[in-house]
């Protein structure tokens, strides 16, 4: 069991890698990684794309939004450009500051509804068959 942390939003993952087959180099790999270092993926969390619907807290208020806080909940309304990059993500909710509704960039905002204490299991193969 290892842990790293999520390029996006600093939050400590643990995951557990699971070979493809019983291999020398993969331990080899593991003694390298230092504990607690960025991960070279997201969590569960900022990895879900939200769609319409989906539940999604806030990961960084935009300076404009003085209502909203980081962490604060939301439902997706609408998504404009959805595939692209740029996609902006139309999210209302409410707060103890009143009902709000805002435009987010997708690194702005990440999945509302899983555990992010769960372990990560990451199946590796290096190719091999």
């Amino acid at each position: 069991m290892a842990f790293a942390r999520c390029p996006n939003c600093n939050r400590a993952i643990r995951y557990k890698v699971i070979p493809a087959s019983n291999t020398a180099w993969l331990k080899q790999l593991a003694r390298a990684v230092g504990q607690g270092e960025t991960a070279v993926f997201y969590c569960i969390n900022c990895w879900l794309v939200p769609e319409v619907g989906d539940r999604v807290a806030v990961h960084e208020p935009g300076e404009a939004a003085e209502h909203i806080r980081r962490g604060d909940v939301g439902t997706v309304q609408e998504i404009e450009r959805e595939g692209s990059p740029y996609a902006q993500y139309t999210v209302a909710g409410a707060n103890d500051r009143g009902a709000w509704r805002e435009r987010f960039m997708r690194w702005q905002i990440q999945a509302a509804e899983f555990d992010p204490t769960e372990t990560l299991i990451v199946p590796f193969t290096n190719g091999e068959k």
